[in-house]
C-alpha cells in the first residue's frame, strides 16, 4: 500500500488520522511521514487487540498515520 498526505486527507477528511491494519509481512510505503517521537506514543497505541505505531505528516502535524506494529513502514 502507498500513502502520502493527499491520500491520507481524501480518506479521512473529518479525523486527519488513518488506522492502517495489516498481516505480518505486509508493507506501507508512507511518503512524507515520520515515526512519532513523542513520549504518549513511543511505544505504540493500543486500541482494541491491535497495536499501532503512529507516523507524522512532515508538511502537515495534524495528519497521523497509525500502522499496525505487525506490517513493515518503508
Amino acid at each position: 500500500m502507498k500513502l502520502n498526505l493527499n491520500n491520507l486527507l481524501d480518506i479521512s477528511s473529518e479525523t486527519n488520522t488513518l488506522r492502517v491494519i495489516g498481516d505480518s509481512g505486509d508493507k506501507v510505503e508512507a511518503t512524507g511521514f515520520n515515526k512519532s517521537t513523542a513520549s504518549d506514543v513511543a511505544n505504540g497505541i493500543t486500541l482494541g487487540n491491535v497495536t499501532y505505531d503512529v507516523y507524522i505528516n512532515t508538511s502537515a502535524s495534524t495528519a497521523q498515520l497509525w500502522v499496525d506494529q505487525d506490517l513493515t513502514v518503508v
